[in-house]
This record gives C-alpha cells, sequence and structure tokens, in this order.
C-alpha cells in the first residue's frame, strides 16, 4: 500500500502546474486518414535567444491512431534548439493504420524569444516523391489553422500557456517579411 501511495503521489506532482508553467506549444494538424501507410517529414526553420541553458525552442510532431493512441511521437527532446542562426529541422515519421490525427508544431520552454518559420509538412507519395500537403511561413495574418496546445487533451489545457506571447514579427524572418515569435521574459 506504501508503494501505491508513493507511486499515486509522484505521478501527481509531476503533472505540477510548476511543470506546465515552464513550457508552451502552438500545434497545426491534419487529417491523416487518406496517408495511411506512408511517411512524412516536418520541417521548420528555427532560432532562439535564450536566457539561460534551460530555455530551448523544438518542433514536435505526434500521430494518434483510433484504438491504440498516440502510435508516433517526436519532440526533439535530445536536440534543443538553442541557436541565435536560423537553422533549418526536420522530423520523420510514419503514418499508421487507423491514423486520425497528425498534430504538430512549435515548443518553447523557459525564458527567452523564440522565432519560427517555413514550416513544412510532407508526405512521401512514393520513394524519394514528397508532396508538399502544408505550408506556413506566417506572411498572412490568418493563423486560424494554429492553436496553443498539444492538440490533445485540450479540455485540460496542455501545452497552453499565456504566460508565453505569441505573435507574428517582422524581427528578422528567415524569409519573407515575417516569422512567428514566441517570448516570455
Amino acid at each position: 500500500m506504501k508503494k501505491l501511495t508513493i507511486f499515486i503521489f509522484y505521478l501527481l506532482s509531476s503533472f505540477s502546474p510548476y511543470a506546465q508553467a515552464t513550457w508552451g506549444a502552438y500545434s497545426a494538424l491534419i487529417d491523416p486518414s487518406s496517408y495511411e501507410g506512408k511517411r512524412f517529414r516536418l520541417e521548420a526553420t528555427v532560432r532562439a535567444e535564450i536566457e539561460n541553458d534551460s530555455a530551448a525552442a523544438r518542433i514536435w510532431a505526434r500521430v494518434d491512431a483510433k484504438l491504440l493512441g498516440t502510435v508516433f511521437y517526436e519532440n526533439m527532446y535530445d536536440r534543443p534548439i538553442r541557436h541565435t542562426d536560423w537553422k533549418t529541422y526536420m522530423i520523420e515519421g510514419y503514418i499508421g493504420k487507423d491514423a486520425v490525427k497528425l498534430a504538430f508544431g512549435a515548443s518553447f520552454s523557459y525564458k527567452g524569444s523564440f522565432y519560427f518559420d517555413d514550416f513544412k509538412l510532407f508526405i512521401e507519395q512514393k520513394p524519394g516523391l514528397w508532396e508538399l500537403v502544408f505550408e506556413d511561413s506566417f506572411e498572412k495574418a490568418d493563423r486560424s489553422a494554429w492553436k496553443s496546445g498539444i492538440r490533445r487533451w485540450e479540455e485540460t489545457g496542455y501545452g497552453i500557456n499565456d504566460l508565453f506571447q505569441v505573435e507574428r514579427s517582422e524581427a528578422n524572418p528567415y524569409s519573407g517579411r515575417h516569422c512567428l515569435k514566441v517570448s516570455r521574459y
């Protein structure tokens, strides 16, 4: 019984409000059902101006299936972005059977300014032939394809953090005249 109590305490404390206060996410999604059995590639160009080594930007992608839940997830946890120069990052994954959601986007943690540009999602139609199915370089003011959070457990507000300010910015974009800027000071 004591082990169960310790486990429950650990589980509940791992979802503390403090943990949520350190990070946030901004995401888009597509219906992947017509792409079953195909590979996808997410690309985005990112730079970061951080206050300390705890802060970082990342891109991420997740595939959810009807019965199995999350069947693919990559959030660049082991590849934090802390460079002030623009660099393009990539995540590749597979869309399995019964996929119902392909969510992807930007995540950011701790204090700093995080810049994102040229989000692109490709589907491999046949070996070596990639089709662009989503693109946003933040040139248009309409960001209706994007939402705060990770597009999962929306009722809990998971990944939504009002401590971060999200804006379309003209501050040194990678391409075009605008980029997405996320800040927390």
